[in-house]
């Protein structure tokens, strides 16, 4: 397995060439996300060193309700006080996870729409929308880890 890098527009995009399990040569394109050949070098090193170590998930494939249960269960757990990580864990489990699972939305596709689709279906089932400060672990504490 190797990889390089191949910009597309502005973008750069990790080439991941691997091998299927017939031995046939597989390409993959992976967008780095990144404009600039130093940072996007480092994403490239990133996925290969987890496509080695088979525990890369292509982002297009990591349903946003996964991602929101291995974030609660395996990094929010370690990094806050349990009262805050059991909240946070009724309200995924009871709540948010019951909701996405139907519409197997890969984290990718997760969109400010959708949550707002959500925050609606919550207040429409007489749920109130979680405060301010309740509600930040959905939309900052997840995506800064």
């Amino acid at each position: 397995m190797d990889g390089s890098l191949q910009k597309k527009g502005d973008i750069y995009y990790a080439v991941i060439r691997t091998f299927d399990s017939n031995g046939k040569p597989k390409q993959k394109w992976v967008s780095t996300g990144k404009v600039k050949i130093k940072e996007a070098k480092i994403v490239l090193n990133d996925i290969l060193y987890n496509v080695e170590n088979e525990s890369y998930n292509e982002p297009n494939k990591l349903l946003f309700t996964d991602f929101l249960s291995d974030w609660v269960d395996n990094i929010a757990k370690n990094s806050i006080e349990k009262t805050t990580w059991e909240n946070y864990k009724l309200m995924i489990d009871v709540h948010i996870n019951p909701y996405f699972i139907g519409l197997a939305t890969p984290l990718q596709k997760l969109s400010s729409l959708l949550l707002q689709k959500y925050y609606q279906f919550e207040m429409e089932q007489g749920r109130p929308i979680p405060t301010t400060r309740s509600s930040e672990f959905a939309s900052f504490s997840i995506f800064s880890s």
